[in-house]
């Protein structure tokens, strides 16, 4: 297990356990893998095709995934799956199939290289994950995005920049850095943020007041923490924020088609924002840990969206885009 799928592997199931991820009590038959690949490839051709207003670039990903179940791994879409052996696809889907015995956890919901650079969507059925069909396939569409990042130019190299590894050559310092999530005085100078935050996130209109008030807590609350700290944190803004975000900008997007049956991705856009809402008002860094960079990131690149539509054209270019970099001009 590399040090990527160690990284995404242990975030995915924190947030599963800890119920961060605000699912709704249907669930969906999975006991057949034909029902969750048809979820699989419903969730790709929306990602393609109707979501591609939000992130074009999802358009040029593969379609290649990965499904665990119980006892395997099934790959498709790929010509070649190393470690896989051949599977004969009569009855599932119409390109090349590979299977291997379960390796991975079985309750898995990540981003992963696989294969190739690219990252490659692997994932178990929406009822081992508790999740239902929409919420599975908006988080499917989540992974399909970190798979997105994971073709930018010079990711890798970026994420070196960081420096942020020390003597740790497995990656792991993605979960295990020493963030002060803990820390009373942080908590203190972040707590106000999150507060603060969530008024704006919810507020009909911006004001200048209000947006100035906030960077001048967002920049007291960064103060309290180490540069590392502090790159750390606006990575994980970049990277975990922005994919949550784009659950919730695809959710209000499919809303508005009615031939997708718009009303539950609407109910699934009025679950994203009251969850991160409540998170933000509800938890803290203590109780949350990395789990609130989630919904941080995501109330965050929300306000940025309402405020310059265009930063998702910088996005792809700048993987140290920050935020006190976009917040610096107040709304007229």
């Amino acid at each position: 297990m590399n040090d990527r799928i160690a990284t995404t592997i242990h975030l995915r199931l924190v947030l599963v356990c800890c119920g961060l991820l605000g699912v709704d009590s249907a669930r969906a038959d999975d006991t057949g893998l034909d029902a969750v690949v048809r979820l699989a490839v419903g969730a790709i051709e929306l990602s393609r095709h109707h979501v591609t207003d939000i992130w074009p670039g999802l358009s040029n990903l593969g379609p290649g995934f990965v499904l665990v179940s119980d006892d395997y791994e099934t790959a498709f879409c790929f010509q070649a799956a190393p470690g896989f052996e051949p599977l004969d696809t009569a009855g599932t889907l119409d390109c090349a199939t590979h299977r291997r015995v379960r390796v991975l956890p079985r309750q898995l919901q990540a981003s992963l290289n696989l294969f190739s650079s690219e990252e490659t969507v692997v994932t178990a059925g929406p009822s081992t994950l508790g999740q239902s069909d929409t919420d599975w396939q908006l988080l499917f569409i989540h992974e399909r995005f970190h798979q997105w990042q994971s073709t930018l130019p010079g990711y890798a190299a970026s994420i070196a920049k960081l420096d942020l590894a020390g003597d740790d050559q497995t990656g792991m310092w993605m979960l295990n850095y020493p963030f002060p999530y803990a820390d009373p005085a942080v908590n203190t100078a972040f707590d106000p943020v999150f507060a603060q935050l969530a008024q704006l996130f919810v507020a009909n209109e911006l004001h200048a007041a209000d947006l100035d008030h906030y960077r001048q807590l967002r920049k007291r609350a960064f103060a309290t923490v180490t540069d590392p700290a502090q790159r750390y944190a606006e990575f994980q803004l970049w990277k975990e924020g922005a994919a949550r975000w784009t659950e919730l900008a695809a959710a209000e997007a499919l809303a508005l088609i009615p031939e997708l049956d718009a009303d539950r991705f609407s109910v699934a856009a009025l679950d994203r924002r009251t969850t991160i809402v409540r998170i933000l008002t509800e938890h803290s860094l203590a109780t949350a840990g990395r789990g609130m960079f989630y919904a941080f990131g995501a109330a965050e690149w929300q306000l940025v969206q309402r405020i310059d539509p265009s930063w998702r054209e910088r996005y792809g270019r700048d993987i140290r885009l920050k935020m006190d970099r976009v917040l610096t001009e107040p709304a007229q």
